[in-house]
């Protein structure tokens, strides 16, 4: 009863506030236990990728927890890991009144092609919550983007101080190299000399803090690369290329799509406009590289089918987002139990 007035609450409305309210209440409501009437725990689907160990293949996407304030929280409803942030060196807040459209018609969101967050430090403090998540055997990807104001060209020095920020925090790194660019949200991508600039100055900077004495009972931190769906094929494979090049340990494929109107700023577009076009550049991608890198999908996950649909199409782990706020919290153990099924599935003629 709690959570369906909550929901309906929720759905009706801004949703900025809404996702400010269910963070604020979210450590509560879990610690409480009444998650459990809107969710279940799936069974542990352990499998090791880029050297990791992750409870299951199921994650919760950047974006809703985006300074990292309820990493356990959400954890809580049976995801394998959480990503939080994006997370930028300083707080940037959104340019516009209303930066989100829900559209349930279509199931999708819109929203603007901005990264609000709370800043470096800030989130540093915050993410302790993702310590009882991490002793119960989660795993914390913190998505990490030079500000909004940085030139391409600056942004390896600004992505490289984030890693030394949040080395002791993160067990892995997600590189968002769409938060300097607004006006242009693909342009690092079609600058491959600085795409290749960006990602040996992160590697090292990574590899560097690694080799600190200080740091000798950390896990490695792999580092992982977003490739948005809007990018033409030859540019993603391109960049694929000189991520392998580079170091990195694997590419987070797909997610929103780009809309763009005269005269105003560009928009991303989340939920199931996003499906076909995200499974294609998983399979693209895995075609490419063929194992080279590890591959996770987003984009566009809205069904146990497309959960289905984008490990047949090679994807090692999927993040859920839109279809976390479409279906609600039970929607993890059901993306759970499919992605169990469908890599027994891959893996059975190997094992024959």
């Amino acid at each position: 009863m709690i959570y369906r007035t909550a929901r309906w609450l929720l759905e009706h409305m801004d949703p900025v506030r809404a996702n400010r309210i269910m963070i604020d209440n979210l450590e509560w409501f879990t610690t409480l236990g009444l998650h459990h009437q809107c969710s279940r725990m799936p069974d542990e689907d352990p499998l090791t990728v880029m050297g990791l160990r992750f409870p299951n293949a199921v994650g919760l996407a950047a974006g809703l927890d985006r300074s990292g304030e309820e990493v356990c929280s959400f954890g809580a409803f049976g995801l394998g890991f959480v990503e939080a942030g994006t997370i930028t060196p300083q707080p940037q807040r959104f340019s516009q009144a209303h930066p989100y459209r829900r559209d349930d018609a279509s199931r999708s969101i819109l929203h603007a092609a901005e990264f609000e967050n709370a800043g470096a430090q800030a989130a540093l403090a915050r993410l302790r919550s993702a310590d009882a998540f991490y002793l119960r055997g989660g795993v914390t990807g913190i998505s990490i983007g030079a500000g909004s104001g940085t030139a391409p060209e600056g942004a390896a020095a600004e992505i490289a101080s984030l890693i030394e920020t949040f080395f002791h925090r993160a067990d892995y790194f997600s590189l968002n190299l769409l938060s300097c660019s607004l006006s242009e949200p693909a342009e690092i991508f079609r600058r491959p000399e600085i795409l290749s600039s960006i990602l040996r100055t992160a590697v090292g900077r990574r590899d560097d803090l690694a080799c600190r004495p200080e740091h000798a009972h950390l896990a490695r931190r792999p580092i992982v690369v977003k490739l948005p769906g809007f990018l033409a094929d030859d540019e993603l494979k391109r960049s694929a290329d000189i991520c392998a090049a580079a170091g990195v340990d694997g590419i987070s494929a797909g997610g929103p799509l780009l809309k763009s109107e005269a005269g105003r700023k560009p928009v991303f577009v989340s939920g199931a406009p996003a499906r076909e076009r995200s499974t294609a550049v998983v399979s693209l991608i895995a075609g490419h590289l063929k194992g080279a890198l590890a591959l996770i999908a987003s984009g566009g996950i809205l069904s146990t089918n497309d959960v289905v649909e984008k490990i047949d199409a090679g994807a090692d782990l999927v993040q859920i987002l839109s279809g976390f706020i479409f279906n609600g919290p039970g929607f993890v153990a059901d993306c759970v139990d499919a992605a169990r099924e469908a890599r027994a599935s891959r893996t059975a003629p190997a094992a024959a």
